[in-house]
């Protein structure tokens, strides 16, 4: 399959919830799906899992294989965590 369309910037109708994993991306999620009809939770996905406003994934984007061992331990952490509280589980 080759990708041929924008998802990850188009509005989707079938879209629950949106997780993203700082504040930048909720910036850019929240303003995606302004205006276009459809309402998903958007929350950043730390602040979510944690109650913790601040909480974040940090950006690892040029800082290393650590950091981004990091960040990926932290989703698998904190990604079912978002589910389960998102269904009610």
């Amino acid at each position: 399959n080759t990708k041929t369309t924008r998802d990850q910037t188009m509005p989707r109708s079938d879209v629950v919830a949106v997780f993203p994993m700082d504040k930048k991306n909720y910036a850019s999620v929240t303003k995606i799906y302004s205006g276009s009809g459809y309402q998903p939770s958007i929350v950043v996905l730390s602040a979510f899992v944690t109650g913790n406003p601040d909480a974040e994934v940090q950006n690892a984007f040029g800082l290393g294989r650590d950091a981004y061992l990091r960040a990926v331990e932290q989703l698998v952490k904190e990604v079912p965590l978002a589910v389960d509280k998102i269904v009610g589980a």
